[in-house]
């Protein structure tokens, strides 16, 4: 029995970039993040959209940005948050 749908979508940060491309998320449980073996970055954050052209900074009730601590090569699991419209990582 399935209880919910699942979405696989690439992103890419460019070289000597801080912010990858945009992913449409399609109104699912963002709720995980597999990181390149190549990354060199510690820290992400998010960025997030409704128009895939302004994009604003997503963060905590406090006004504190939503960061995590990256390892290369792993996946991060992310307290699930519904990412409707248009999200980054920063």
């Amino acid at each position: 029995m399935v209880y919910g749908r699942t979405k696989s979508e690439a992103i890419t940060i460019s070289s000597g970039g801080t912010e990858s491309t945009s992913a449409e998320v399609d109104n699912f449980l963002l709720s995980g993040i597999l990181f390149p073996a190549t990354m060199t970055g510690t820290t992400i954050s998010f960025k997030w959209s409704i128009d895939n052209s302004t994009f604003v900074d997503v963060t905590e009730t406090d006004g504190t940005a939503v960061s995590y601590t990256v390892t290369a090569g792993d996946v991060v699991r992310v307290d699930p948050w519904l990412g409707f419209c248009w999200t980054r990582l920063a």
